[in-house]
């Protein structure tokens, strides 16, 4: 999204759209428009991700979303962390237009939004794609799941990863349906995830080699400092935090480190 005070306009049928900060906090004192244009059809936009700075009328930090290409229809005001609702151009252009504006004090991570259109039936009907932490803090794992309502042409899904949605690696391949229009649900684990926040990509593709990118979700995986319980010196006595020389430090969850201090 611009945050320069000027009006653009683009033109497409597939894109991600993010706040200023792309997958940084967005900045203070932005303003800015955008209106996207579809090559066909009327375009739609789902929203992934949602943290802007909350005000009970959104007085702050502030996304807004009109259909039609200017400020004549609005279809809603958003802030805080409530992920906003499914958005569909019903314009004769089959325009929306997005408008952001931020304040002089705190940020945020801001936001992440699929741009799609309505004229093209997609191989997959998603109806879900989440990922969520287990485990402890020091050795989690991610449960990414998703569920589909039908499927065509489908050879197989890859679930990626990705620490800032441009390089991305290929966490598990799962097999397709084919074609089907039984409502289906799958599971992978990653067992290695990334500590902070990541990014988690579904993708689709045909029996004929076509494939279709779903909008990235994040997940942010806090790291725990682990707790030292006791400390030794090389002859195995117990000394102080304060000790100099080598020392082997006893943690909690039951590892060990040698450390010379």
């Amino acid at each position: 999204m611009p945050n320069d005070g000027l009006w653009y306009t683009y033109t497409t049928d597939d894109a991600i759209l993010f706040d200023d900060g792309y997958n940084a906090d967005y900045a203070n004192d932005g303003l800015g428009a955008l209106t996207i244009y579809p090559v066909a059809g009327n375009l739609n936009a789902t929203v992934g991700f949602f943290n802007v700075e909350f005000n009970s009328s959104c007085g702050w930090d502030v996304f807004e979303v009109y259909d039609g290409e200017d400020f004549s229809t609005l279809i809603g005001s958003y802030c805080g962390t409530t992920i906003p609702p499914y958005f569909e151009s019903t314009h004769p252009t089959g325009a929306l237009t997005f408008f952001w504006s931020t304040d002089g004090s705190v940020t945020y991570p801001g936001f992440e939004i699929r741009i799609g259109n309505t004229g093209f039936a997609l191989p997959i009907e998603l109806i879900s794609f989440t990922a969520e932490q287990f485990g402890s803090d020091i050795n989690p794992i991610v449960i990414i799941e998703w569920a589909v309502a039908s499927q065509v042409n489908n050879d197989y899904y890859e679930i990626k990863r990705s620490v800032d949605v441009e390089d991305w690696q290929v966490v598990a391949t799962v097999e397709g349906s084919g074609n089907n229009n039984t409502q289906m649900s799958y599971q992978v684990v990653d067992d290695n995830p990334i500590i902070g926040t990541s990014y988690y990509m579904l993708s689709q593709t045909d029996y004929d080699g076509t494939t279709e990118d779903f909008l990235p979700i994040s997940l942010i995986i806090t790291p725990q400092k682990k707790e030292v319980v006791k400390i030794f010196n090389i002859f195995g006595q117990e000394v102080t935090p304060e000790y100099q020389g080598m020392v082997i430090k006893l943690y909690r969850d039951g590892s060990v480190e040698k450390k010379i201090k």
